[in-house]
């Protein structure tokens, strides 16, 4: 169980207009990555303020158990939730629905701008792009040593590691030039590398890898996948 205090997270003289420290941070970046642990209002201010401004925007689904605000999905264009979280996404309690085709017809029909990532655990993850469905397992299937060397301790921390060091590698590989398909591939391997990694370790902050230590990682156990 996770149970979420707010305290200064949630704690905003306006909730009206997007704070001045906010803009200024948001004019300097290239992508802005919200999650659900602060007040729906900023959220939505502060995407749609970086979509005037050109920035790319994603959403981690992670936080509050509650309706996402109306017309925030306009402004996303990396949605990321877990299986749970995609049933708030989709308005629904029936498990079943969280599918891939469900997701295209009821939610990447009315927001076409929009890919999907779906984070499933022991199972990896699935995009769902406009031309492209893409689904990567997770880094011990691809080397039976892995889990031998790391096992498995302790998954607190694993889906937000797993976004940020996705839209880490994505920015990274926009200076490349090759196809969407295979930029969200090789983020999708390296989210995945760096999850497993804090899920060998106790903590949540603490498990946190270093960019070092995901190379190194890669370069011990993976070294025959680009990435």
């Amino acid at each position: 169980m996770i149970i979420i205090v707010g305290g200064a997270n949630m704690h905003y003289e306006s909730l009206t207009e997007l704070p001045k420290e906010y803009k200024e941070g948001i004019d300097q970046c290239e992508y802005l990555l919200l999650q659900r642990e602060i007040p729906n209002e900023i959220n939505l201010l502060a995407a749609k303020y970086a979509k005037e401004k050109g920035k790319t925007v994603m959403l981690d689904c992670g936080g509050r158990d509650e309706p996402f605000p109306e017309g925030l999905f306009n402004y996303i264009d990396i949605l990321s939730p877990n299986e749970t979280e995609a049933l708030r996404v989709l308005e629904t309690t029936d498990e079943s629905k969280v599918n891939i085709e469900n997701i295209r017809e009821t939610v990447m029909k009315k927001y076409p701008q929009m890919k999907v990532l779906l984070k499933l655990g022991s199972h990896g993850c699935h995009m769902i792009g406009k031309d492209f469905d893409l689904k990567v397992p997770t880094v011990n299937n691809f080397n039976d040593q892995i889990l031998k060397d790391h096992p498995i301790v302790n998954t607190t921390g694993a889906g937000d590691c797993f976004t940020a060091n996705f839209i880490v590698k994505y920015a990274e590989l926009s200076k490349q030039d090759i196809s969407e398909k295979e930029r969200c591939e090789r983020s999708m391997l390296f989210a995945n590398t760096c999850a497993y990694i804090c899920i060998t370790r106790q903590g949540a902050m603490p498990s946190m890898p270093t960019m070092t230590e995901a190379q190194d990682f890669i370069k011990k156990y993976l070294s025959d996948k680009k990435i």
